[in-house]
């Protein structure tokens, strides 16, 4: 965001520097053709380009501060304000140069001339004080604009209200799971609202209770934490509550309830949820499968292929950043909705079975641009908590997580969103030099070894720097890439380049969960196996002697496909 801010402040202050310079360039210029022509219709003509050369340089510095407010670097009465100063500063003193000039044409004594002078600045100092207030309302109504991708949107605050909010309601609007650290005995429900409640808790049990009509009816009672998202134009809280000390291969039943409302309120108590935890965790366990992309947003492509990836039936559902493309704007919190809408259509069954999330970092989640700064605003860590907060702040949650499923150990890695890759080296180490996981992988958003961008990319090569040889001391077996809106699968790697002896690991995806743009052409590089520009998912099916895959595509049907036995270092 610095450098967005940073390459925007100088594209606009060169506009408005070059404009005033010409300005300063034809002062001259129109002074000596003044002198030369002393007709009352040559100094008129000559005195309104120039009011418009003027004009013309006032207004880019006001849209620069118009730009500023929408994009919540300033409040809007603020950019009012400073687009006001610098409007009256560009009047005053082009009327002052004109009306010198003109005197010097007519001559300072004639009388008619100073009347019309002075009607022409009431004139004009009327029209500028209009213009300021109706320039005051633009500002407020460009501000807190919404700029998203994929499909591309934009909104403020006063087109917003023309669409539905989803969150309105009283009842929570979006319930989810994400994988925890063990998806054998642990993972973390999320409950968005509108409105805080007075008591919410998550009623629970392996017994479904289709007609209970009150939580008793549920063995287990599990408090929750909340937290409301900030820099809203709306309400927003967030409920957590970490569903732990689970049983591995268990369907669990759970109602969300809250019975001590606040004053005025009405008691929650909703439809029946399920989910399904995952085999117990261990060098081998019982087969299971998962799907896995990245790159999507919200268009009719990302949904027919969250239909296809919910066919699949997996455990559960690693996402490598890019989700709904709300590039870290504030204002843009109905995209978020929207996505998750998108999902719980697919990935919420009839029956009410959720199928958890396992998701990583992109540079859309971070504001667009890398090394964002999270304290100032983020969706994606109070969206996505990974493990219990224990009264914790979720903001202050790191930005990367190991997660066990069965026989698999997950690493969601942070590709220099929030943190550097550096900052991440030592936990890697000690959590893959610990595990007793037949299966490493990891899933991350910028690749190691792109398939659109150059290899000499400075965030992929910075990967390489640091992950490339860890992941090679320690065997990872897979590693699930994004960020190029394309499919590719490369030979197995080793830090520095493909493997000689075939053991490596294969870097497989480059996300492209519903973009279909076109503009991406996947390259076949000395060391990519395969490419492609198709939209995909990836269906992984892991067992105790190899991880096997297939790339589908909005049909269902498969384009691509891979085993491997493991990588041993």
């Amino acid at each position: 965001d610095t450098i967005a801010l940073v390459v925007l402040v100088v594209v606009f202050l060169a506009a408005t520097l070059i404009c005033g310079s010409v300005a300063a360039v034809l002062h001259r210029r129109f002074s000596v053709q003044w002198k030369r022509n002393q007709s009352k219709k040559g100094s008129s003509h000559a005195s309104r380009s120039l009011t418009a050369l003027y004009a013309f340089t006032g207004l880019f510095l006001g849209l620069f501060f118009i730009v500023l407010c929408a994009l919540d670097v300033i409040p809007w009465w603020v950019s009012g304000i400073l687009s006001t100063i610098w409007f009256f500063a560009v009047w005053g003193f082009k009327s002052r140069f004109a009306t010198r000039l003109l005197k010097q044409v007519r001559g300072k004594g004639d009388a008619n001339l100073s009347r019309k002078l002075t009607r022409q600045v009431l004139i004009e100092l009327s029209l500028l004080v209009l213009f300021c207030t109706l320039w005051f309302w633009l500002c407020w109504a460009a501000s807190s604009a919404c700029v998203t991708f994929y499909p591309m949107s934009i909104s403020t605050r006063v087109t917003r209200p023309a669409s539905t909010d989803v969150c309105l309601q009283r009842d929570p609007c979006h319930v989810y799971l994400t994988v925890g650290r063990d998806l054998a005995n642990e993972l973390i429900l999320h409950v968005h609202s509108s409105h805080r409640y007075g008591n919410l808790t998550v009623a629970l049990s392996t017994v479904s209770q289709p007609t209970a009509t009150s939580a008793s009816s549920y063995s287990i009672s599990v408090a929750t934490q909340e937290y409301q998202v900030t820099r809203l134009e709306t309400t927003r809280v967030v409920y957590y509550a970490a569903l732990s000390n689970l049983t591995a291969d268990t369907t669990y039943y759970f109602r969300i309830v809250d019975s001590q409302p606040l004053a005025g309120f009405q008691a929650i108590y909703t439809r029946e949820y399920s989910f399904v935890t995952g085999p117990p965790s261990g060098p081998t366990s019982s087969p299971f499968s998962f799907v896995t992309g990245g790159d999507m947003g919200v268009s009719a492509l990302t949904n027919q292929l969250t239909a296809v990836a919910a066919a699949q039936n997996p455990s559960f559902v690693a996402i490598g950043g890019d989700m709904s493309y709300d590039n870290g704007i504030a204002a843009c919190y109905r995209r978020w909705d929207a996505w998750f809408d998108m999902l719980a259509s697919n990935m919420l069954s009839s029956s009410g079975r959720l199928t958890p999330y396992l998701v990583a970092p992109g540079n859309h989640e971070g504001g667009n641009f890398y090394q964002t700064d999270a304290s100032v605003f983020s969706f994606y860590r109070p969206y996505f908590v990974r493990e219990p907060l224990n009264g914790r702040q979720p903001t202050a949650m790191p930005s990367y997580s190991s997660h066990k499923v069965g026989s698999l150990l997950m690493l969601s890695l942070d590709s220099n969103v929030y943190t550097d890759a550096s900052a991440q080296t030592s936990w890697i180490e000690q959590i893959m030099s610990t595990t007793p996981q037949r299966w490493l992988t990891a899933i991350y958003h910028a690749p190691l070894w792109p398939s659109v961008r150059p290899v000499s990319d400075p965030v992929s090569s910075s990967l390489r720097q640091f992950w490339g040889p860890m992941f090679e001391r320690f065997g990872l077996d897979v590693a699930f890439e994004n960020h190029d809106h394309a499919y590719k699968r490369t030979k197995p790697m080793l830090a520095n380049g493909p493997s000689t002896t075939g053991a490596g690991t294969l870097h497989v995806g480059d996300g492209k969960w519903g973009l279909d743009d076109g503009l991406r052409v996947p390259q076949l590089r000395e060391y990519n196996a395969f490419v492609s520009q198709n939209a995909f998912v990836l269906h992984v099916q892991v067992n105790n002697t190899a991880i096997s895959a297939r790339a589908l595509d909005s049909t269902n049907a498969a384009f691509d496909s891979f085993t491997t036995t493991g990588f041993e270092p």
